[in-house]
């Protein structure tokens, strides 16, 4: 099910699939995606908006982070935050905008993330 959602959105709208690890200009961008798509999402909203940010930053410089973000015309649309280590993967958090409900855009973006 998974692979023909993914062929259907892909054939239909622009896609791209982040996946980041580490520090920098990249992970600003995905924790602003990730925020957003949260937000869009039928989630409350986090009660302390600074934590996401620095809980991405602190696993990104312990190295344990996987934050992924899948956007659809340039728009996010799935956002997960992941926690790593070597033989274990917690996922933290994760949300997508249902208004890319038909496309499966979260189940998408775990099957990246498992990869």
């Amino acid at each position: 099910t998974v692979a023909r959602r993914e062929r259907k959105l892909r054939r239909e709208r622009a896609v791209e699939i982040r996946v980041v690890r580490n520090a920098g200009p990249e992970l600003d961008r995905a924790v602003a995606d990730f925020v957003s798509v949260y937000n869009s999402s039928w989630k409350q909203p986090e009660p302390f908006p600074a934590f996401i940010p620095s809980l991405a930053a602190a696993a990104a410089r312990a190295g344990v982070l996987r934050l992924g973000v899948l956007r659809v015309d340039d728009q996010p649309a799935a956002a997960q935050l992941w926690i790593t280590t070597a033989r274990r993967a917690v996922i933290y958090k994760l949300a997508y905008d249902e208004r890319f409900k038909e496309f499966s855009v979260g189940s998408i973006l775990s099957a990246e993330l498992f990869r």
